[in-house]
């Protein structure tokens, strides 16, 4: 049973579908239900030192609504020796100009890093959600843009982080 107010948006999006043989508004599905599709994407073992990147396109126009990271190996807390996450559309903007937009916060100091300050320790094994820019606008992507994340190592881990992946939550 969906309730009133999901009606009434389904209701809308199909009345303001165009289609007059010139000119056609799609209607996509995740549009009409609020449908949420998780996007899984792997990356190289996140070594001891260094940067860690890996890219997806996204697949739809839509918002990321979740961001999602696991590893095979733990890694504790330090303020010397930590991993920052950070994710950013690499798209083209509506006249094809090359846009960098953050889309994972950057504060508080430490927000998504595993640094004993202000970030969290992973888990062998276990997800943990990263946090998404509060800014509604740097989480819409299109089809086609290419996002990157990135791990990026200050000082140096006490161990890797073998099988990282990834998962992307679109709504």
């Amino acid at each position: 049973m969906i309730d009133k107010e999901t009606q009434q948006y389904i209701d809308e999006k199909i009345r303001s579908h165009i289609h007059d043989g010139n000119y056609a508004l799609r209607v996509n599905f995740p549009d009409l239900f609020l449908y949420t599709f998780p996007l899984e994407v792997h990356s190289a073992t996140i070594a001891t030192t260094g940067v860690t990147s890996m890219y997806f396109i996204a697949p739809y126009d839509m918002s990321v609504v979740s961001l999602y990271f696991a590893g095979g190996q733990g890694l504790v807390t330090s303020d010397t020796n930590y991993i920052t996450w950070t994710m950013t559309n690499l798209g083209l903007d509506a006249n094809g100009a090359a846009i960098s937009i953050a889309m994972l916060a950057t504060t508080p100091a430490g927000i998504n890093t595993t640094k004993t300050t202000g970030g969290t320790a992973i888990l062998s094994e276990q997800s943990r959600q990263l946090t998404l820019s509060g800014t509604a606008n740097n989480l819409q992507v299109y089809r086609g843009q290419v996002i990157l994340i990135t791990a990026t190592v200050t000082g140096t881990l006490a161990n890797t982080v073998v099988f990282p992946v990834y998962m992307i939550v679109f709504q």
